[in-house]
């Protein structure tokens, strides 16, 4: 079986640019568990010490995470919350 080729995918802090891709993905990946999944994950982005990265690979997003950091040293992923 051939090697396949190595792809370099870079993982970096979210920018305001990226606004519009994480809000997009957010939909397309949890809108069948909460209708407002977009402004769900906008505001786990804002809350105190979250921390949101995204994946790229040359120069194009593929993928994000909130990271929230309960205490120093430590990151967790925080659960996507359903709205009632």
């Amino acid at each position: 079986m051939p090697a396949l080729p190595e792809v370099a995918v870079a993982v970096r802090r979210a920018t305001a640019a990226d606004a519009r891709f994480i809000q997009q993905l957010s939909v397309v990946a949890f809108a069948e568990y909460d209708p407002h999944a977009g402004r769900t994950t906008a505001n786990m982005m804002l809350e105190t010490h979250a921390q949101t990265l995204v994946a790229e690979r040359d120069g194009k997003a593929l993928g994000f995470i909130v990271l929230h950091r309960p205490s120093p040293g430590a990151l967790s992923c925080k659960r996507h919350r359903r709205h009632a």
